[in-house]
């Protein structure tokens, strides 16, 4: 009953939720998102940050926009769904006894949207920002950036890689243009 589309621009990361019919039961159509990461996760109306232990914000889910399949825009808010987990207990106890779990606190979050009147399908579409690398090209007016992909593991060693196409880069040619490769490490990119 959904699909997650993700369109990269120069605002950030979009990932699309389409929701092509309505759940059942009653108000407000609520898609719970599990974060499985070890960054803090800061939830208001307007906004979803991943803040790192030095308190810097790495990634952020903002913009919010939803609309149904008729293109009318939908009201819609994050919210913060702080959830436990039991990760751990005596499995051989007849009567589980609270002293012995082990609980954890889960990142999740919400997405909550006025679908009273919606149309289906309806997309929810977040922009993700804040990115934890990026690079600069070393030649101006070469549209370093123009096209960014992964290129898989290009060197075997178990991580992705990233390729930057820079089509106007000079090197003894007018406009011969280049392509760099980032070689992904267990610390991310370079």
């Amino acid at each position: 009953n959904i699909r997650i589309d993700y369109t990269n621009s120069k605002e950030g990361m979009r990932q699309d939720f389409i929701i092509k019919k309505k759940p059942e039961g009653e108000g407000n159509l609520r898609l719970d998102i599990s974060a499985d990461t070890k960054l803090d996760m800061n939830v208001d109306a307007d906004a979803v940050k991943f803040i790192n232990e030095e308190g810097k914000e790495m990634i952020r889910y903002s913009a919010l926009k939803v609309w149904d399949a008729k293109g009318r825009e939908l009201k819609a808010c994050f919210e913060d769904s702080y959830k436990l987990r039991v990760t751990s207990y005596d499995k051989n106890q007849k009567n589980i006894d609270s002293r012995n779990l082990k609980l954890e606190t889960c990142n999740f979050f919400s997405i909550l949207v006025d679908d009273e009147n919606a149309v289906y399908p309806i997309t929810i579409d977040p922009l993700s920002t804040s990115p934890d690398w990026t690079a600069e090209g070393d030649q101006t007016n070469s549209n370093f950036g123009y096209s960014v992909a992964s290129a898989g593991d290009v060197n075997n060693d178990g991580f992705s890689d990233v390729i930057i196409g820079a089509p106007y880069y000079t090197n003894g040619e007018l406009l011969e243009g280049r392509v760099f490769v980032y070689y992904g490490s267990a610390s991310g990119l370079p």
